[in-house]
């Protein structure tokens, strides 16, 4: 994986520890393998511009998921994710409950290389009654003159396309229905599926929250213990983790600079026992 010129050092020592040196240059060529997965709606009609957003009741009702591989030879290609069909490159998504979806795959060249690479996928679901040429889906619509006092209108699939060409600032779904709003719902359904124990004598709090990336843990405790932190994204992957002994009041630096801006889980553990509260990151 060093594309490149690498320098590599033989050290040789004798029996009366005397010692000698000598380097050569390897030079690695080729590509370092990189992944990305792009998508496609399955048909033209007009949502609002943003392929990875699939609004249940109205347009496209699938996405294109295609993966791109850079590198040397062929590849294989490994999906992980809900609500996919579908071989090879390319996966057809027809997701049918509301949530945010991460989509991962993974190439692999004939070398056994591999690059991984994932994307979010944002599903609502608009539908307010009715169904087939009947369907009603909820609207916002920004009256014209007073744009700061947004409508949710309830109307029907055939009054759409009119509303989204005639009125710019229209979108679908109701006026408090939007990714952030869905990423938010997914992250409490988490924390409400835990199993949650308070701590004798212990609890915690996480600050500042919104943050930039940068907070503090902030354990009271007077027990002694071993404890286990982790910081895990609405789509459960561990972006931080941490282990270590407590006998006191702990202040715990957490750094998440790189990560998107989106809800947060904080898991604290000790001796069996489970805390889970949030931390909002904002950029």
């Amino acid at each position: 994986a060093d594309i490149g010129t690498n320098t590599v050092t033989l050290t040789v020592i004798d029996n009366n520890n005397l010692v000698s040196t000598c380097q050569s240059n390897v030079t690695v060529v080729g590509v370092t393998q990189t992944c990305t997965i792009g998508a496609t709606p399955t048909n033209t009609i007009y949502t609002g511009g943003d392929p990875k957003k699939i609004y249940l009741g109205y347009g496209p009702q699938s996405v294109i998921l295609t993966a791109t591989s850079s590198g040397a030879g062929s590849f294989n290609f490994s999906w992980s994710g809900a609500y996919l069909t579908g071989s090879g490159a390319t996966r057809l998504f027809t997701p049918t409950t509301a949530g945010i979806y991460n989509i991962v795959c993974t190439t692999t060249n004939v070398n056994g290389y591999q690059a991984t690479c994932n994307i979010t996928l944002c599903v609502l679901d608009i539908r307010s009654g009715g169904s087939g040429n009947s369907q009603k889906v909820y609207l916002c619509h920004l009256p014209s003159g007073n744009q700061n006092n947004p409508q949710t209108l309830d109307i029907s699939v055939n009054a759409v396309a009119g509303h989204l060409t005639n009125h710019p600032g229209d979108h679908l779904g109701s006026c408090n229905q939007t990714c952030e709003v869905s990423q938010a719902i997914t992250a409490r359904n988490v924390i409400e599926e835990k199993s949650m124990t308070s701590f004798e004598g212990m609890s915690f709090n996480v600050y500042p929250s919104p943050n930039n990336g940068k907070f503090v843990i902030d354990i009271s405790t007077k027990e002694k213990g071993n404890l286990k932190l982790a910081v895990i994204d609405i789509m459960g992957r561990v972006v931080y983790s941490q282990n270590l002994k407590i006998s006191g009041p702990e202040n715990i630096p957490v750094n998440l600079e790189g990560e998107p801006h989106g809800l947060y889980l904080v898991k604290v553990e000790m001796n069996g026992q489970v805390q889970v509260k949030h931390v909002m990151l904002l950029k």
